[in-house]
């Protein structure tokens, strides 16, 4: 069915996304709709479609298919999912107590996808909202001399795995063979360090903006503030004080000369995500797809059961950071 104009999905803080409602078979209205879908992902960042009936894990890859945008495996992973499918996978499975900050996807990642789908199942009993920011928007609103700096000096991030406080590096790059792993570094750019017989250590430097607008807007893609040090929970930063390990932190993030990032900048920067932060309560049925390079997701805490499909399509290479030089 070709529907010729969009409604709005009222969110919060005075923000609506655009909403196409059908009572036909969800991927057909894609289908029909798919050039106007991306004409207003250009510009806003985010589409809602609402189906008439709940489909499963299948049906989510049958829309993508049906597109034909090209599925990403989700390597460099940084907390757990299950596959569900091709190449569908549950959300990030946190605990619904916690909150998931906002961010773009892969975002330290050589390869990234430009458009993420997001497909509600079964919606919680109470929370559980989509939190979204534009990054463009968040670009603009940091100061001239933090903006400058990061411009010159890119960030770096230093992932440890297989410490006991993240993700196993088995799981992070889907494969047991180290040799893969290594094979896949040298291909992104990131540097790596054994440490002993199940301790990987990762390094890269990128840019902290992506230029992806047509309008010529650069958008704040990144996960400083996401993966800083002074973001991890007060009760497992000060138990690595304690034991003298801020060296062994399982993710930090830095300038990309090294030189640290102070906890008051990364307070600027947490400020202006959270002038840009809206939100939206699922309805069973919501597919959302985003282009994830100018629009950055989060997720609300929760009760009860919550079911997102998801999926990383049409990956992207990034531009050369041209002042990051080799990575050490």
């Amino acid at each position: 069915m070709m529907i010729t104009t969009f409604d709005r999905k009222i969110c919060s803080n005075g923000r609506s996304l655009a909403l196409l409602v059908t009572d036909e078979e969800l991927a057909a209205t894609v289908t029909a709709n798919y050039d106007a879908i991306q004409d207003v992902l250009r510009t806003e960042g985010a589409v809602v479609v609402r189906g008439a009936t709940v489909v499963d894990a299948d049906g989510v890859e049958g829309i993508i298919e049906a597109v034909g945008e090209p599925p990403m495996e989700y390597l460099e992973r940084s907390t757990p999912r299950r596959s569900l499918g091709s190449f569908v996978y549950s959300s990030t499975e946190f605990p619904a107590d916690k909150t998931i900050n906002l961010h773009c996807e892969l975002s330290a990642a050589q390869v990234y996808p430009r458009l993420v789908w997001f497909y509600c199942r079964v919606a919680p009993d109470s929370g559980g909202a989509t939190t979204l920011c534009d990054v463009r928007a968040v670009a603009e609103r940091l100061p001239v001399d933090l903006r400058d700096k990061f411009e010159r000096l890119g960030w770096r991030l230093v992932r440890r795995y297989n410490t006991g406080f993240s993700l196993r590096w088995q799981e992070a790059f889907a494969t047991d063979d180290r040799s893969e792993v290594e094979d896949y570094c040298r291909s992104a750019d990131i540097a790596w360090t054994w440490q002993g017989d199940e301790v990987l250590e990762t390094v890269q430097v990128r840019s902290a903006f992506l230029d992806a607008d047509p309008s010529g807007r650069s958008s704040w893609f990144n996960h400083v503030a996401f993966w800083h040090y002074s973001s991890m929970p007060a009760p497992m930063l000060s138990r690595f004080e304690r034991d003298g390990m801020l060296d062994r932190l399982p993710f930090n993030t830095t300038f990309g000369d090294g030189s640290p990032i102070s906890p008051e900048e990364v307070d600027v920067l947490r400020n202006a995500l959270a002038a840009e932060e809206f939100w939206f309560d699922w309805t069973p049925g919501e597919l959302l797809i985003l282009d994830n390079r100018l629009v950055g997701h989060g997720r609300q805490s929760y009760s009860g059961d919550r079911t997102i499909i998801t999926a990383l399509t049409t990956p992207e290479r990034r531009p050369a950071f041209a002042h990051a030089g080799a990575v050490q």
